[in-house]
């Protein structure tokens, strides 16, 4: 992992490869949120992902966005740090259209405030927020993270 000083990365070096770190066992643990919650403690970060599956046609002519809960929001609890829009295609499994689809959307939830904040299994913490768009894609979403259902699991 190219880095700079000590406990530092380089996210544009030649070799960064982001799932490496956010999907490795040296730098990450995965937890499930149990009947007890999760508490987020102060000036903290985690990755989390969505119980519902959600699948956009690729010709739908709908995107989504993901937003956070003002509720939240107000005790410094952030649920997605950038790029919230979700494109037609997101979560297509196979190539047949009546095979069941879905992925769970990956969120970057940190807490900015003073106070532990417990998440709580099932909690309502963001929403999804449907947009027509004016044209359909050629394809969909064929990103770094197009592959990140296999990490929810």
């Amino acid at each position: 992992m190219p880095t700079g000083q000590p406990g530092s990365i380089r996210p544009h070096a030649d070799g960064f490869d982001i799932k490496e770190l956010i999907y490795s066992d040296n730098y990450t643990e995965r937890v499930l949120i149990g009947p007890q919650g999760y508490d987020l403690p102060p000036k903290s970060f985690i990755l989390g992902f969505t119980e519902q599956r959600v699948y956009l046609p690729l010709r739908s002519r709908v995107a989504a966005r993901v937003e956070g809960k003002s509720s939240l929001a107000r005790l410094g609890i952030g649920i997605h740090v950038t790029a919230p829009t979700i494109h037609a295609g997101f979560g297509r499994i196979g190539e047949n259209e009546a095979e069941e689809q879905g992925s769970p959307i990956q969120l970057e939830i940190f807490n900015l405030g003073d106070l532990t904040v417990t998440l709580d299994q099932g909690m309502a913490i963001c929403q999804l927020i449907l947009e027509e768009v004016r044209e359909t894609p050629d394809k969909g979403y064929i990103g770094k993270f197009s592959d990140q259902l296999k990490f929810a699991s």
